[in-house]
């Protein structure tokens, strides 16, 4: 418990010893407990902006900023900060607005057949067993748990036989078979529920694109910093 306390303890510290502004143009953000670190990031040469509201955040009305350059690495955020909701429109407002004049012929708004079409080609057994595989290695406690409270091995194996009886293949030949359609199923929930709702808007300067059924996703583009399609 004291060890617990200690990790909560230490995260809020360095949640409460973060400072953020937006003055004239420029993201100021200032953190550490000992070592205090202040780093500035001017609009101007922002690449994108990201605004994350995952469901889990929603009851504290919170979500994620996002803010990436042409510098640091190109495997994670430059900046990332978990701010109000309140305070999301400190780091939109300096952005450019889109011009609604000059958008683009193309329909922004994609219709819901092609959002289930698009996940049916684009979901696979692979991405889906990374899922399951993650939530196993990061929960693997709660998982086994959640296993031996609903019986699920003996679920599993009573749905083998049963469509070993309809099809006449082994047993085994079933199980596998339900063990990669359910992957598969857990994949295309993923991407129902990441890409539904799409929408983009551009005027050839700004590009933003919206996405996300629970965990609402909103990208501001600058397209005159985008180096490769």
């Amino acid at each position: 418990i004291l060890i617990l306390l200690l990790i909560l303890a230490f995260g809020w510290m360095r949640w409460h010893c973060r400072r953020f502004s937006v003055v004239q143009g420029k993201i100021f953000v200032e953190d550490g407990l000992f070592f205090r670190r202040i780093r500035c990031f001017s609009f101007s040469q922002l690449s994108v902006l990201t605004l994350e509201s995952p469901l889990w955040l929603k009851p504290v009305r919170a979500c994620y900023v996002c803010a990436d350059t042409h510098a640091g690495s190109a495997h994670k955020h430059d900046l990332r900060l978990l701010i109000r909701n309140a305070d999301a429109e400190l780091f939109r407002s300096p952005m450019p607005e889109l011009r609604h004049t000059v958008h683009f012929s193309g329909r922004p708004q994609v219709h819901p057949l092609r959002i289930i079409c698009f996940s049916l080609v684009f979901s696979s057994s692979l991405s889906g067993a990374l899922y399951l595989a993650a939530f196993w290695f990061q929960g693997g406690r709660i998982a086994r748990d959640l296993i031996a409270e609903f019986a699920l091995v003996q679920r599993f194996d009573k749905a083998s036989h049963i469509a070993s009886s309809l099809s006449g293949i082994p047993p085994a030949a079933a199980g596998i078979g339900i063990l990669i359609l359910s992957m598969w199923l857990l994949s295309f929930l993923n991407n129902l529920l990441r890409y539904g709702k799409f929408l983009m808007q551009t005027d050839k300067r700004l590009l933003f694109v919206s996405s996300g059924i629970f965990t609402k996703r909103n990208f501001w583009l600058q397209t005159d910093k985008i180096n490769f399609l």
